[in-house]
């Protein structure tokens, strides 16, 4: 079953960021992973979001996603993003 990777965050180093997107992708590919949506100014329409910053990327199975998060290839950015960004993610099961 696809599974989604949902981030919300405020960005608070958007050129380390940069950085982050064209160092991930390789490793994204790699795993099968497509990007759904990605917004920096989403439209908040009910409750308190931890910033303006949305993405939603899926991947073709829970264990496609641990194996790309777990990636020692992918460790390098995963640090950088984190420290461009304060927020949470999750991880939701997809629709058939």
């Amino acid at each position: 079953m696809k599974v989604l990777f949902v981030l919300n965050s405020v960005v608070v180093d958007h050129d380390l960021l940069d950085e982050y997107r064209a160092a991930a992708k390789p490793s994204m590919a790699k795993y099968g992973a497509r990007m759904l949506a990605g917004a920096n100014d989403a439209e908040v329409i009910e409750g308190e979001p931890l910033g303006t910053r949305l993405v939603v990327v899926e991947f073709p199975s829970r264990e496609a996603f641990h194996a790309w998060y777990q990636d020692p290839e992918y460790a390098g950015p995963l640090a950088m993003r984190l420290k461009a960004t304060k927020g949470i993610a999750l991880l939701v099961d997809g629709r058939e």
